[in-house]
């Protein structure tokens, strides 16, 4: 951000960085330009420095009563950090040493419990304080009756895996413990045992936080035997867990792929009926056999853990539930809303697992119904033929549980059978088209449509004698309106002439009449033309017919009438001057230096007037930058730095197409100096400070200032590294 100020100083600039980022570092300079030249500061070098980072060895320690327990923190610094403060607290109290039982660190980064006890329990906070900020971290210490030794396991389907050559592959391991174990990795190379740790640093085999070893990039050397291997001694007694895997390498490799035969993930069943769920899997590579695992969970719960195996040998689910296709159909005999739900369908092999779940939702059954949703006169409809050119729809709305299989429309004209409707595909090509609810579109309407309409449904799981149908009759007739001659005002028009504006509408039947408009008012004339005799100042707008009959009402395009005037009232010169964030008149006077304004007050007109200025009986030239003044769009002359030299006799002349009028009386200004000697009128720009070399602490703001003394004031610019 830049702002420039006044001061007693100069004119001084302030460069202003808010939020400092490790990115603002590099040097800044900062230049002065004037008529006279231009001159910039020496460079300031802008360095930042952050506060450490800091992490604890554990998130959640555990203790028992009666034994010695240690928290350390781990400090990185990212600049050379002169002071430091480290303190602890628990449960928000800070922590001495003269407690008796907690002893610090050489460093402060580590605390010690001599002999933990129930009032051990807690949050402990640890923060450090050093010029570039601050930081804060915390763990929560449980206090247990006895350790839990640690505990390794492999996941059932993972006990063979395989992994594709190339590709970067976890090998999972679930460990549990109090304290949380320490979890490294092992295997057989040519005979010696190779460990592998945690240690922060993504080498081709590295331990991740959740247990599981991190291959970068697998290789045939990779196949074989691994131990996963879960260790922890709280109490100085070394306790260890292992779980192994064996790991295939291949060249290509493809988890199975579970699909629903349904295209869709929702089913809706009538109660009473089966429910039929198909699903397949298809399989690029595999060396064991899969196994086909059915669940179903309540709607609106996402914990599958909690979700219920479908078994056909388990109570409440027997002669119920049944598989066919080797488990890749599920069949719910007699299926009631106590089976709605999710469904989901688990393939688990030694490549990898998928699922796929499927939404069930139970109905009852509901008859079909037919609701026209248009209004209805007596059974039948009037359309206008050329109310209709791109289409008209019988709007219904048919409903039923489950959605209706069958829905046809027939027509009848005159006395004969009804006939079915063709449905097209393509409401832009075809005669008609079927909505998906039911409704009917016909497109280009004439009279050949006019005719009886029988709409006809028939149910999911029903038959003829079970449909649902309503009729209606369409009256088709030829009504129009539309304009032959639609409103022009013939351009700008000159105060005391004639102007006339024509609306022709033509229809069938004839229009009732025609009715003018000005903006929103209505105006008197009803007749097709419209005449205005004497055209006057407030004759200027936008006007418009309107015009009905039994098709309709139709309004036409507005035409804005212009009229070209230039009043002659002109008011004296005014002269405003700024004061802080106000702008008072002159009468105090101005002085070298001033910002000040000279206001025509010339006379209204359309079009809007130009303004030109005279000094001293001579035109000024717009040359923003001079000393001669600036006119801006409302014709207003601004100064934006009072010079004796501008003292003098302003007018002001305005002019538009309809003429020239001049304000003959004039305004004179007199500036006087700010000191008593006369000076340059250009004065070569001097710096009064120069920003020097910061350091500032990451996110927190900094202000480079300069300053200058100079005639006129001096546009200032900031540079960054150059740029």
């Amino acid at each position: 951000e830049y702002s420039n100020k006044f001061t007693e100083r100069g004119v001084e600039s302030e460069l202003i960085i808010s939020n400092v980022k490790i990115s603002s570092a590099g040097e800044y300079r900062c230049k002065a330009d004037n008529l006279k030249g231009s001159i910039q500061t020496k460079s300031v070098y802008l360095e930042i420095i952050s506060p450490p980072t800091v992490g604890l060895v554990d998130s959640v320690y555990y203790g028992v009563p009666g034994k010695e327990l240690s928290i350390a923190v781990e400090v990185t610094y990212q600049n050379v950090i002169e002071k430091s403060m480290c303190s602890w607290t628990r449960n928000g109290v800070k922590l001495e040493e003269q407690s008796g039982n907690i002893e610090f660190g050489d460093d402060g980064t580590s605390l010690r419990i001599i002999s933990v006890e129930p009032a051990s329990a807690g949050n402990y906070r640890f923060t450090i304080e050093t010029e570039a900020g601050s930081a804060t971290t915390s763990t929560t210490l449980q206090i247990i009756n006895a350790y839990i030794s640690p505990s390794a396991a492999i996941p059932k389907y993972s006990e063979v895996m395989v992994a594709l050559k190339g590709s970067v592959y976890y090998l999972p391991c679930e460990v549990s413990g109090k304290p949380t174990p320490k979890v490294s990795w092992k295997r057989t190379v040519r005979g010696q045992t190779v460990e592998y740790k945690d240690n922060g640093v993504d080498l081709p085999y590295s331990v991740e936080a959740s247990g599981s070893l991190k291959i970068l990039s697998v290789t045939d050397a990779d196949k074989g035997q691994w131990t996963c291997v879960a260790q922890s001694s709280p109490d100085s007694v070394l306790r260890t867990a292992e779980a192994s895997l064996e790991l295939d390498v291949v060249e290509w490799l493809a988890r199975p792929f579970v699909y629903s035969y349904h295209g869709h993930s929702t089913i809706t069943v009538v109660s009473g009926d089966t429910l039929e769920v198909n699903i397949e899997v298809m399989y690029r590579y595999q060396i064991r056999a899969h196994n086909i695992i059915w669940s179903r969970l309540d709607f609106g719960n996402t914990n599958w853990t909690q979700a219920k195996e479908l078994n056909t040998i388990d109570p409440g689910y027997d002669n119920v539930v049944s598989f066919e296709r080797e488990r890749r159909q599920l069949m719910v005999h007699g299926i009631s809303k106590l089976f709605q739900g999710q469904y989901k369908a688990s393939v688990a092999t030694v490549s990898g697992k998928d699922e796929t779940v499927i939404m069930v939702n139970v109905i009852s059954r509901i008859p079909p119904n037919i609701k026209w949703l248009h209004t209805i006169n007596n059974f039948y409809y009037t359309v206008n033929c050329n109310n209709a050119r791109h289409g008209f729809v019988f709007d219904v709305e048919v409903t039923g549980e489950p959605f209706p299989k069958e829905i046809t429309w027939y027509k009848r004209a005159g006395f004969g059978d009804f006939e079915g409707v063709r449905n097209g595909t393509d409401s832009k090509t075809s005669k008609y088209t079927i909505g998906y609810f039911g409704d009917l579109y016909i497109k280009n309407p004439d009279k050949s449509d006019a005719a009886f309409y029988k709409i006809q449904v028939i149910p999911e799981n029903g038959g003829r004698d079970q449909l649902e149908e309503s009729s209606i009759e369409l009256i088709v007739k030829d009504y129009y309106l539309g304009f032959q001659t639609e409103p022009y005002a013939g351009g700008i028009q000159k105060i005391g002439l004639s102007v006339s504006m024509d609306c022709e509408v033509t229809g069938v039947p004839d229009p009732d009449s025609v009715t003018w408009y000005k903006g929103i008012t209505r105006l008197a004339p009803t007749t097709p033309r419209l005449t205005i005799p004497t055209v006057a100042k407030t004759d200027k707008g936008d006007y418009y017919c309107v015009a009905r009959n039994d098709f309709g009402t139709i309004y036409s395009p507005k035409v804005a009438l212009q009229v070209q005037y230039l009043d002659t009232n002109f008011l004296p010169i005014s002269c405003y001057k700024e004061a802080g964030n106000s702008m008072l008149d002159c009468s105090s006077g101005l002085t070298e230096g001033d910002v000040f304004v000279l206001v025509c007050n010339g006379p209204d007109g359309w079009p809007f007037p130009k303004t030109t200025w005279y000094f001293n009986e001579n035109v000024i030239t717009d040359n923003p930058g001079g000393l001669s003044g600036t006119v801006n769009q409302y014709g207003d002359l601004v100064f934006p730095f009072a010079d004796p030299g501008q003292s003098g006799d302003y007018t002001c002349q305005v002019t538009n197409e309809k003429g020239t009028y001049s304000n003959h009386d004039s305004y004179h200004v007199s500036i006087a100096n700010s000191d008593d000697t006369a000076i340059d009128k250009v004065k070569t720009a001097a710096w009064l400070v120069q920003p020097g070399d910061l350091t500032v602490a990451q996110h927190t703001p900094v202000t480079i200032a300069c300053v200058v003394s100079s005639f006129p004031g001096p546009t200032y610019r900031w540079t960054f590294n150059g740029s």
